[in-house]
């Protein structure tokens, strides 16, 4: 069982920024159907959901192992914090490559 939830700690972790530049990339063509702002507010609200589900995740693991440390918690907000700041920067530039490209048409 431990396998398996670290494994979806993960998985989790790094899906939001994985969709977020693969299809943000896709959606700075103007010919991609998809607009920019679905795929970010996408990418969002699966980062929001990744970070309660990883939430859940631990408190179970938490309990499970008879700990009372709330340490492991607060490593994982700090983490989804850090990722998600890394997806504000990758919405930015690839805002700004959308931008370029439609100054240059």
């Amino acid at each position: 069982m431990s396998f398996i939830l670290n494994f979806a700690l993960i998985v989790l972790f790094t899906v939001p920024p994985i969709f977020q530049l693969i299809f943000g990339s896709k959606a700075t063509n103007p010919t991609y159907s998809i607009k920019f702002w679905k795929i970010c507010l996408i990418s969002i609200a699966g980062l929001i959901v990744a970070t309660s589900m990883n939430l859940f995740l631990m408190t179970k693991a938490i309990q499970h192992s008879g700990s009372r440390d709330g340490l492991p918690i607060i490593t994982i907000l700090f983490l989804e914090a850090i990722i998600g700041s890394i997806m504000i920067i990758m919405m930015l530039i690839q805002f700004l490559i959308m931008r370029k490209r439609k100054q240059t048409m």
